[in-house]
């Protein structure tokens, strides 16, 4: 079942699970104009998934939703009950998913409080549970921490993870603690490379994490710390032809950025909008990533920030674009 995770190219590219970000339209976009190796939904709730209430389980089903051109396409799950991961992982492979993955890295309070995303660091035997309990499932399992609770501390819990024989590990370089305020530490993650290798002798697949800028410095950290692929996150905003080509977003036309960002707004509107889901928000605050550093854009931005519809948007996109042309010719 871990044929597609064995099939990839050294080094390979994904994309990160984020909340609020990796929906079916980003993920559209992306698959579009830059298509990773691996793609990943937002982290799904396992109680949520098995809720007693239809409206919740709606919900859960909807971030769930992809296109078959998306594959491989992995579901990230979270909580802290195996019982549940094992009733979820099951509606997983019956979904059609490629694989699924564990989230054992969230630091947000609010998932902690539950015992679940980074809080599992602290309750190894119940992570170790939750693992064979996605196994049972019969896809080829995976998980996504970090490096630690309030200091790095790694040794104890990497080996616990590699014990449980995962087909793929992705370490974030940072702790919980550290959220995403600072540098991600690679340095560790190159050694939890040489321990997984070296010493405990496993095949696990080993994917780095954290302060990603572009396709070339993937390329360069994984060479560097000897990962077998390196997962994106915020790098992608605004820049959905990331895995395209080591070209900057910066050094993109503004026409093309432009395009960019309304065929992402037309995918959240065919594919969220146009279903009944009230899904405009996460597009909307990609708009400041994709206009970063476009002379004259923020009123524009500000504009577009209080769009109600799609509709509002491409009718401020023509007036921008007249507008340049205008003030172009005239300075010419």
């Amino acid at each position: 079942m871990s044929s597609f995770w064995r099939a990839l190219p050294r080094p390979f590219f994904c994309v990160a699970p984020m909340a609020n970000v990796t929906d079916v339209a980003f993920r559209a976009a992306l698959t579009e104009l830059g298509k990773p190796h691996v793609m990943w939904t937002e982290f799904v709730s396992c109680e949520a998934l098995v809720s007693t209430t239809a409206r919740t389980r709606e919900k859960m089903y909807t971030t769930l939703k992809y296109a078959p051109a998306e594959r491989p396409i992995v579901a990230q799950l979270f909580g802290s009950k195996p019982d549940q991961f094992r009733e979820c992982a099951h509606i997983v492979r019956d979904l059609g998913f490629d694989g699924i993955d564990i989230n054992m890295g969230c630091p947000e309070k609010n998932v902690n409080k539950q015992g679940s995303g980074a809080a599992l660091i602290g309750d190894p035997a119940n992570a170790q549970a939750i693992i064979r309990a996605c196994q049972e499932s019969g896809l080829p399992v995976s998980v996504k921490t970090r490096i630690g609770l309030e200091t790095i501390d790694y040794h104890d819990w990497i080996s616990r993870i590699i014990d449980t024989e995962p087909v793929a590990l992705t370490v974030h370089g940072r702790t919980r603690k550290e959220m995403s305020l600072v540098p991600a530490h690679w340095d560790v993650i190159g050694d939890i490379v040489h321990l997984v290798r070296d010493k405990w002798r496993s095949d696990c697949i080993l994917i780095g994490n954290g302060d990603v800028t572009s396709l070339g410095d993937a390329k360069e950290k994984a060479a560097t710390y000897g990962v077998d692929g390196v997962m994106v996150g915020r790098a992608l905003f605004g820049n959905p032809w990331f895995f395209q080509s080591e070209t900057l977003v910066g050094e993109r036309s503004v026409e093309e950025r432009l395009a960019g960002l309304v065929r992402h707004t037309k995918l959240c509107e065919e594919l969220l909008l146009n279903h009944g889901h009230n899904q405009f928000h996460p597009v909307k605050k990609m708009y400041g990533s994709y206009l970063a550093g476009i002379p004259y854009a923020k009123q524009f931005k500000e504009q577009l920030m209080r769009a109600a519809t799609p509709a509002e948007v491409y009718s401020l996109v023509d007036e921008f674009v007249a507008h340049e042309k205008a003030r172009t010719a005239h300075q010419s």
